[in-house]
């Protein structure tokens, strides 16, 4: 142990506790993650894994200071996620959490490339707080009609509403987003305030009254300025 982890070695062979009893108690990290970050550490393959448990592998092995091993599975997440779309929102909802480097970055180009496939199949709508901000945020996000992308945000809050305590707030964020003054006048009166409810509801039929006031631009841009 005391060769891959800097960590270890210190707590082993330093002035701790561990030195004595030669035994290290592993907190908040489980038995499997850390023989997983261990075997990665060895060379072994470890990409059968999800993208969840490879994140938990990552975070391991930053813990203890195996900064190879955090390198190869974020290689490994990037990877996977040039191979297989599905797995894009997964990366991109753990990038919060995730001790790498351009994970990210990687997963939200990936996301804005794929986001009308995403949007179809459902899969944005597994989208975390603060994955659904980051979207929404992004200046390269692309939307046909910009109803479609608060439709989308209507459907994110009804999927998490009472799962999320973080949900509303993400969504008001998202919302600041949306440019209700590329949408039609006559959505914005009939259906815009739909299956909204609460704050969001205030919030949504303030823009509204905001866009119908300052006029109707015409439809929105493929790319968000």
């Amino acid at each position: 142990m005391c060769l891959y982890s800097p960590v270890l070695r210190t707590m082993l062979c330093g002035s701790f506790r561990e030195r004595c009893s030669r035994v290290a108690s592993l907190e908040d990290v489980t038995s499997d993650v850390f023989q997983c970050a261990v075997d990665a550490w060895l060379g072994k393959v470890v990409n059968m894994l999800t993208v969840e448990k490879l994140v938990a592998v990552g975070v391991a092995a930053d813990r203890f200071g195996m900064r190879s091993v955090c390198r190869g599975v974020e290689t490994t997440i990037c990877e996977a996620i040039a191979e297989d779309p599905a797995m894009i929102v997964e990366a991109l909802n753990c990038c919060s959490v995730a001790p790498f480097e351009h994970l990210e970055d990687v997963a939200l180009e990936a996301a804005l490339d794929h986001f009308p496939s995403l949007c179809s199949s459902g899969a944005v709508l597994g989208a975390s707080a603060g994955g659904l901000e980051t979207l929404f945020a992004s200046q390269g996000l692309h939307v046909d009609r910009e109803e479609d992308l608060l439709e989308l945000l209507q459907q994110w809050c009804a999927r998490r509403e009472g799962v999320d305590a973080h949900a509303e707030e993400a969504a008001a964020c998202a919302l600041q987003h949306v440019r209700f003054e590329a949408m039609d006048p006559d959505y914005l009166v009939t259906r815009a305030c739909e299956r909204f409810a609460g704050d969001m509801r205030d919030a949504v039929s303030a823009r509204v009254a905001q866009a119908l006031t300052e006029g109707h631009r015409g439809p929105a841009a493929p790319h968000r300025p």
